[in-house]
């Protein structure tokens, strides 16, 4: 059994809106309480103030 110890690699959000866009999307929208639409991906970079 091999023992996998070295962290995975961090993909980019580019990256990885890039390989989410190959996958059909459900047809559902997700929006918050106050009805804005959600990305389909948030990161730190995202958080105001960084």
């Amino acid at each position: 059994m091999k023992n996998n110890t070295e962290p995975k690699k961090s993909i980019s959000k580019s990256e990885w809106k890039e390989t989410a866009s190959k996958i059909p999307e459900s047809g559902m929208k997700f929006t918050s309480l106050s009805g804005r639409e959600l990305d389909i991906c948030y990161t730190p970079e995202d958080v105001k103030g960084n």
